[in-house]
């Protein structure tokens, strides 16, 4: 079976994204720990609605990391519903994708 360069680069590309999807680490065979792994977090409504708010900004909004940390951020140390909480991004993340989010993230720890 001969391969296009293109299909080669399809290909290429699928298996990274899966890769990063599963959150394995570059350096071996250790999945990156989950921020819901062992931790039950009860989002109250406000939160939610805030929530809401932030994948309505990652649908409409570009792309890429950068866009995703902002969003993130102004969520889990700027927000009013999230103040005092200290909730890590990933968390917020995770209830996203549960709130049927089906974009990427991209997991950012940075402090504001």
């Amino acid at each position: 079976m001969k391969l296009t360069k293109e299909a080669l680069k399809q290909i290429i590309k699928e298996e990274l994204e899966q890769v990063v999807d599963e959150g394995y680490t570059a350096g071996g065979d250790f999945p990156m720990p989950k921020a819901d792994m062992g931790v039950a977090y009860d989002f109250n409504d406000e939160q939610k609605e805030a929530l809401k708010w932030g994948i309505d900004q990652l649908e409409r909004g570009p792309k890429n990391y950068d866009w995703s940390a902002k969003v993130l951020r102004h969520l889990a140390y700027r927000h009013p519903a999230f103040k005092g909480e200290n909730y890590p991004t990933m968390a917020l993340q995770d209830q996203m994708k549960r709130m049927g989010y089906k974009g990427k993230t991209y997991t950012t720890t940075a402090v504001p």
